[in-house]
Formats: C-alpha cells, structure tokens, sequence
C-alpha cells in the first residue's frame, strides 16, 4: 500500500510520505505542522523526478498548527425526526 501513514500520533517518520521510488522522504509531518516539502510545484520527488499521487499546487504556505473551530451544535437538527 502506497502512502500509508500513522496520524494523530507523535511519530514523526510514520506520518510523514516517502517516495514510492527511492524511499527519499518527500512530506515530513508532526502532527498538524508540515516540516520539509521535497516535492516540485506539479507532485514529483525532488530526488528521482518519479510523480507522487495527488493534486499538488506549489510548496504548502506557512498556516503551521493552527486549529480551526468546529461548531457540532445543530448539525444534525435536520435529520432528529
């Protein structure tokens, strides 16, 4: 299985993405803060060229771990009948 990974752990090298091709790490992840990005602007390892899935547009910006809110109230008002 391609681009499996640990989340919402603290475990750098398992949530990170490596290169299908030559194992390079291409996103290092720590939790919600991404660190090194060695992926060109259309998807490709910096190291081997191979295309890693997914849509890409450029490196990531700097958001950091920011959280967002999350309002769960009357979410499901529509569906309590």
């Amino acid at each position: 299985m391609r681009y499996a990974c640990t989340g919402n752990v603290d475990d750098t090298a398992g949530q990170s993405t490596y290169c299908h091709q030559c194992g390079r790490g291409t996103i290092e992840r720590d939790w919600h803060r991404l660190g090194d990005w060695r992926l060109t602007g259309d998807g490709r390892c910096v190291g081997c060229d191979a295309l890693t899935a997914g849509v890409f547009d450029g490196p990531p910006g700097t958001w950091g771990r920011r959280r967002q809110p999350v309002r769960l109230a009357g979410l499901f008002a529509a569906d309590s009948g």
